[in-house]
């Protein structure tokens, strides 16, 4: 049952991208587990990062974004999320997961100490849209113990 149920929502993902031009996945709970189909980060395609002009910097403000030049396609998701994660010591970060999604983040700075560590998206991903043919993934993600 759950199979079958699982390839008739993985078969209505073209359906969504066509209708709402954006690629899309979806996270599915049957009973105890949870599968993610059409994982974005396994697709065919380029990904595309697009990175802000400008961030706020501790929440005072606006500074240029030194990592503009990170914009740009990317052959595949490990490609780009190397090449972020290659600025760690810069003070890029990559944040993010498959049921939320990825971005490129830095720290906030809090003088406040009591709010703890934040992150702030400095760009987005533009992820693939499923190309014909392509088979849609479909991967468990998790069970719970009832």
């Amino acid at each position: 049952m759950s199979n079958e149920v699982l390839f008739n929502f993985a078969n209505g993902l073209r359906d969504l991208e066509c209708q709402s031009g954006e690629a899309v996945q979806m996270i599915v709970r049957i009973g105890g587990d949870k599968y993610i189909v059409g994982d974005l980060t396994k697709r065919e395609g380029i990904y595309q990062l697009l990175m802000d002009d400008f961030f706020n910097y501790s929440s005072v403000k606006m500074v240029p974004n030194k990592f503009k030049f990170l914009e740009g396609n990317y052959s595949s998701f490990k490609t780009l999320e190397k090449r972020v994660k290659s600025l760690r010591s810069e003070g890029l970060y990559f944040i993010g997961s498959n049921e939320y999604s990825f971005y490129p983040a830095v720290r906030n700075l809090h003088v406040d100490r009591s709010l703890g560590q934040s992150y702030q998206k400095v760009g987005k991903i533009v992820y693939p849209r499923l190309v014909e043919n392509e088979i849609i993934s479909i991967e468990k993600i998790s069970t719970s113990v009832l």
